[in-house]
């Protein structure tokens, strides 16, 4: 038998309260203090546990920001880079991509392009067995009787200074093409400024 320390009655060897008071035995006490620890051990981690997450969302949140903004300065890295390329080029390079968009604008083998820096100039020549060089004489020999193959040769050569224009730096968007005459190199059938047509002796 064992007595309440509280109020003095008898109670069972294994009582852990008392029957009269309702006071709590000792050994009692020590069964619920461990549980007390471990809600707070458990409340701790789980704190902690937050605090790991909430800074981990942090990390990942600046390494997006980070990354972002590392794109839009190489993005603009490279748009400055390649403007200064086009207001560099080479001569020969600049004459290399104008004869590369002729080509495919007038055809393989068709004319053969040339390019003075100094003067900003584009010099389309026809190749001698070509068919714009046949369209042209078929033209003055019978006397502007296929108007229609001179139509297609102005659309053709439209729609290489707006090709060009596209591959041209800032500093050279006002330069001159001209469509030389195979039979007198110092006459021109059509000329023009930057993507303005501004003389064409084969226009109907």
């Amino acid at each position: 038998m064992k007595y309440c320390t509280k109020c003095g009655a008898e109670n069972e060897e294994n009582a852990k309260f008392c029957a009269k008071c309702g006071n709590a035995f000792e050994t009692a006490i020590q069964q619920i203090t461990p549980n007390t620890e471990t809600s707070t051990r458990e409340t701790s981690f789980k704190m902690d546990t937050e605090e790991v997450q909430d800074t981990d969302s942090f990390g990942i949140g600046k390494v997006i920001g980070l990354v972002i903004v590392s794109i839009f300065i190489l993005i603009g890295l490279g748009l400055g880079g390649h403007s200064f390329y086009l207001n560099h080029r080479p001569t020969q390079s600049t004459a290399n991509m104008a004869q590369t968009i002729a080509d495919n604008d007038f055809g393989d083998d068709e004319v053969q392009v040339y390019y003075s820096k100094k003067s900003n100039l584009f010099t389309i020549k026809t190749l001698s067995d070509s068919g714009v060089r046949a369209n042209l004489k078929e033209y003055f020999d019978s006397y502007e009787d296929n108007q229609d193959d001179m139509n297609d040769l102005t659309s053709n050569y439209k729609d290489f200074i707006r090709d060009v224009n596209d591959h041209m730096g800032s500093k050279y968007k006002k330069y001159y093409t001209e469509l030389e005459n195979p039979w007198n190199h110092s006459k021109v059938y059509i000329d023009s400024t930057g993507t303005k047509i501004t003389y064409n002796y084969l226009d109907d």
